[in-house]
């Protein structure tokens, strides 16, 4: 193992899981191109760093974990923008204000649409079409259609002048990295354009690696010898990409002599420069024997083509390094990858576990995370046939309500309000981080229609809301037309608004767990592994993949999300749920709406057609409207086989038309776009919820399934961790709900006189075998 930062912290992660690590170093130190220099005469004076600079610990939040609360370093933030700086431009100089507040000032040769705009105002605008890529499809449909394109190819594509592409390339430090892929830019963008701040570590950066190396000492690491080399205070220059490498043909001292001259031009009044210069030193880490360059850069095509090759294994030797991730150029990515493989050589050599959890959606990692807690001993293993953190195909967002028409429901949605700021705490995030309720739930319409929807019944929701006087505000007509003007309400229309509810951050959600998960070595993750088959032993519940043979000592539970009636089938059960799948709108709003709550709202002619949306998201012009109806509830998906690539024309009439007459002074009805689109919901036919043992499995083994709302994930979870600790417990505050969930409720179960012949009984043990794809409903989000 080679110890970079990326190989300290995978033979950390490795030896805390029991193996036995010997790390090689082939130069004089470690940490890799984590490096500070500092002068031999006065090392706490003039320091520099010659590598990783900053950190953006508000985004990376697997870093800011290590850094803040691992090794508890102190961090200072870095000053990336400085109004008073100087620029020199065209022959022009400028301070970075004056270029701010005129950004004609350097004359560039632009068209006359892009003149008045800021180099960041025209680079957010020709992303526009990316964005709402991301936005609607998440980073696979992103990759699908912009991987082909550089920077330059695509700033070009979107009709940019020259001198717009050079303006940008110049203030976006891009001059060097123009043919890189647009996609190494947008990664860029989205973590600068999150307000993000960047940090150093004071003292140095380098310190993070001497804490990894300080809790290596249990961990032999041997150096070949080299002599240190001396040098003398710091002068910073930073140059990256292609003009590194005419930095590089000359000598050390022509190069600090070059750099001193361009400060002094840059800097006119400061003639006295050269007194205060005391010397420099200079990294090149293109000629570094060991690094070969600062960090990676795919051009177009390398996404696609390259990074799984580049994660590959061959036999037992297996690749880390930033540049083996889809975070690179950051410390995160190397850290990252060091927990990708740490994973899945511990996932190979463990075998043996107390429970098995298929399916690596939120209530799966959550239920893992709730099991530790109760049982912190207990070896628990999250297997999925892709990887988890990208298999969530869905929104970014789920709502998240307090309003049903069956009390069990209202309360068990209080009671998932307090796990997930539960959750919240364990992952050290902030209160609203994963559950965000700062602009409340709205659900509206003729809450005096005494008819049931394919969710809920609006009279009774009004009845209980009444009488449990629970956390809300009844809203009459007059009041809502008050307080939420950018919508059309008909005179019937009645509101009731919660202020603790809202939507659930599903990335800061995936995030959170696994950072959880990454704390405790007694919970095991295997992606990309398929499950192939079961069978019950006396004391033993025996998977087999296609990684090798699990047991399970106590419980096996199944989360098989969309799969389900494949599932089910095979397990000698039939089931009865169905599939929709539902496409998600995106309208363009008026610039007026800053505030809007999220929402549920009936149709005004059908009371089985609903709607919901969500509050406006800061970086984005679109409202999002997403249908929860199809056109013929008597045929729907049952296999996902049946699924096809087309939209029904009917959902987008009827989405169009209720925006119209509900949104349209606010929303331009015909500018919405779906670019194909679509979540999957699966719904049981008495629209409930499945958390029950499977049938004939002697209680050994679990399912989860149908239900759509994100919102009660967490408590689900909590439930499922307690069965598969105490089965039926019927002293658990929990006990009075479980026949809602059970498999055996009428009509839930669709009766067969033939058997399925799949499943066989053995004199002593149960065998049954069966091979799908799992397809999990969650949105993309970048690793960790």
């Amino acid at each position: 193992m080679l110890v970079g930062i990326s190989g300290l912290y995978s033979g950390i992660l490795l030896a805390k899981a029991g193996h036995t690590v010997i790390i090689y170093e082939a130069s004089d130190r470690a940490g890799g191109r984590i490096f500070n220099y500092r002068d031999p005469k006065n090392p706490s004076i003039y320091m520099g760093e010659f590598g990783a600079m900053r950190f953006s610990l508000d985004v990376h939040s697997y870093l800011n974990t290590l850094i803040r609360h691992r090794y508890k370093l102190k961090i200072a933030e870095f000053v990336q923008n400085n109004g008073n700086a100087y620029t020199y431009i065209n022959g022009i100089f400028a301070t970075v204000r004056d270029a701010r507040e005129n950004p004609d000032i350097y004359r560039f040769n632009t068209h006359q649409s892009e003149r008045g705009k800021t180099p960041e105002q025209l680079w957010l605008n020709a992303l526009q079409p990316i964005l709402q890529t991301l936005e609607q499809g998440g980073w696979l449909a992103i990759k699908n259609e912009w991987d082909s394109y550089s920077i330059a190819s695509y700033l070009k594509s979107v009709n940019m002048s020259r001198g717009a592409i050079d303006y940008i390339s110049i203030f976006k430090n891009y001059e060097n990295f123009i043919y890189v892929s647009i996609l190494e830019a947008l990664r860029s963008t989205l973590v600068s354009g999150s307000g993000s701040k960047l940090y150093r570590i004071e003292g140095g950066n380098d310190l993070l690696t001497q804490a990894m190396i300080a809790e290596c000492r249990a961990i032999e690491i041997f150096y070949l010898s080299n002599n240190h080399t001396n040098g003398g205070t710091i002068l910073a220059s930073y140059t990256a990409g292609l003009n590194s490498l005419q930095w590089q043909s000359l000598s050390e001292s022509d190069a600090i002599e070059l750099t001193l001259q361009q400060l002094i031009q840059l800097h006119k009044t400061s003639s006295n420069m050269r007194d205060y210069f005391e010397g420099g030193k200079v990294q090149h880490w293109c000629g570094d024997p060991y690094a070969h360059g600062t960090f990676a850069r795919f051009i177009p095509f390398q996404e696609t083509d390259l990074l799984d090759q580049l994660q590959a294994s061959v036999s037992n030797i297996h690749f880390i390094g930033e540049h083996t991730t889809s975070i690179r150029g950051s410390v995160e990515g190397a850290i990252v990858s060091a927990l990708r493989e740490a994973l899945f050589i511990t996932a190979q050599r463990i075998t043996i576990f107390d429970a098995i959890i298929i399916g690596g959606d939120p209530v799966g990692l959550a239920t893992a995370v709730f099991l530790s807690l109760k049982k912190p001993n207990f070896r628990i293993a999250i297997v999925d046939k892709g990887a988890i953190i990208d298999s969530y195909n869905a929104l970014d967002r789920q709502q998240f309500r307090q309003m049903f028409n069956e009390e069990y429901l209202i309360q068990l949605a209080n009671m998932s309000f307090s796990l997930w700021r539960q959750l919240e705490r364990l992952a050290n995030l902030s209160l609203g981080s994963i559950l965000n309720t700062n602009d409340g739930f709205l659900l509206f319409g003729d809450l005096n229609r005494n008819q049931s929807t394919i969710e809920d019944n609006l009279i009774s929701i009004k009845r209980i809301y009444g009488s449990l006087q629970i956390n809300g505000e009844y809203l009459n007509n007059t009041q809502l037309k008050t307080r939420y003007p950018m919508f059309t309400f008909p005179h019937q229309y009645e509101g009731i608004f919660y202020n603790q509810s809202g939507y659930i951050n599903v990335t800061a959600l995936m995030i959170a767990l696994l950072r959880i998960i990454d704390q405790n070595p007694n919970i095991i993750i295997r992606e990309h592994e398929e499950f192939l088959s079961l069978q019950l032993f006396n004391n033993q519940t025996q998977l087999i993949t296609d990684r090798g043979i699990l047991y399970a000592s106590r419980k096996v539970l199944f989360i098989p999300g969309p799969s389900i009636n494949n599932v089910s089938r095979l397990l000698n059960f039939n089931l009865n749920v169905i599939v929709w799948k539902l496409p998600i709108y995106y309208f363009r709003h008026s610039s007026s709406i800053n505030r809007l709550p999220n929402w549920l709202a009936l149709s005004d002619h059908n009371s089985q057609v609903l709607f919901s949306g969500f509050s406006i998201h800061s970086i984005s012009n679109y409202l999002v409207v997403k249908p929860h109806f199809i056109r013929n509830m008597s045929n729907p998906l049952i296999y996902l086989s049946q699924q096809t690539n087309t939209i029904d024309p009917f959902l987008t009439e009827q989405v169009v038309d209720w925006v119209s007459h509900h949104l349209g002074t606010w929303v331009n009805v015909s500018d919405y776009y779906l670019n194909g689109q679509t979540y999957l919901e699966t719904v049981l036919l008495d629209n409930g919820f499945l958390l029950d043992f499977v049938p004939q499995t002697d209680d050994r083994v679990l399912m989860h399934a149908a239900g759509s709302e994100m919102g009660f994930a967490p408590v689900w979870a909590d439930i499922l961790s307690e069965m598969i600790l105490f089965d039926r417990n019927l002293s658990s505050k929990y006990a009075k709900y479980l026949d809602y969930f059970s498999i055996t409720r009428p009509n839930r179960l669709i009766e067969e006189n033939t058997p399925n012949k799949g499943f066989q009984l053995a004199s002593s043990s149960l065998f049954f075998v069966w091979y799908f794809v799992w397809i999990l409903n969650i949105h993309w989000l970048p690793k960790f």
